[in-house]
């Protein structure tokens, strides 16, 4: 379910390089290659995990891989955030449109259908208010470089830590100015 190009940026970040070779009848070997590092000492690193606000929280998780939506509805949920799932970014909108507005959003930016630089731009014209967390195989250095530039409350590099966007998602809400009068659903 990892794409190439997820383990391509992941490998990138870390220093590394892919190789690959692919023979017709033989299939294809991908080698991942990293810089050598002498062992990391181990020293304890302080963990600020504030969690969700109190009241919890909506989240619309929109991601067209089936398993990734999967772990990351399973990760939100145990910080006590409630999501709800689109599969795409024509669903997400329609969601957005039907459901919202929610707490905050977090988007994939490789989709079929709709590029997730797309529906974020859509988000926004919908509601300007929007936390949009963008999340991405690609490296920071890549699509995901002008995340804040678009209108993105924050970006996660997949694959993410849980603690890193249960952190994202959390920054997101807490920086969602209080709903007007007029910003109640009708």
């Amino acid at each position: 379910g990892v794409g190439v190009g997820v383990v391509h940026g992941t490998v990138q970040a870390h220093g590394g390089w892919v190789d690959w070779d692919s023979e017709p009848g033989r299939g294809t070997r991908f080698r991942c290659y990293f810089p050598a590092r002498a062992p990391a000492t181990t020293q304890e690193m302080p963990v600020v995990d504030e969690g969700p606000p109190d009241e919890g929280g909506r989240v619309l998780l929109i991601d067209d891989d089936d398993a990734v939506r999967a772990l990351a509805r399973s990760v939100l949920e145990h910080a006590g955030l409630q999501i709800e799932e689109a599969s795409d970014g024509i669903e997400g909108l329609q969601r957005y449109q039907a459901d919202g507005p929610f707490d905050a959003v977090l988007l994939d930016l490789a989709m079929p259908r709709m590029r997730g630089d797309a529906v974020l731009a859509e988000l926004l014209a919908l509601d300007p208010d929007a936390r949009v967390v963008l999340w991405s195989g690609y490296s920071v250095g890549g699509p995901a470089a002008n995340a804040r530039a678009l209108g993105a409350a924050g970006f996660v590099a997949k694959p993410a830590r849980a603690a890193d966007l249960v952190s994202a998602i959390t920054a997101a809400m807490r920086s969602r100015p209080a709903p007007g009068p007029y910003d109640q659903k009708s």
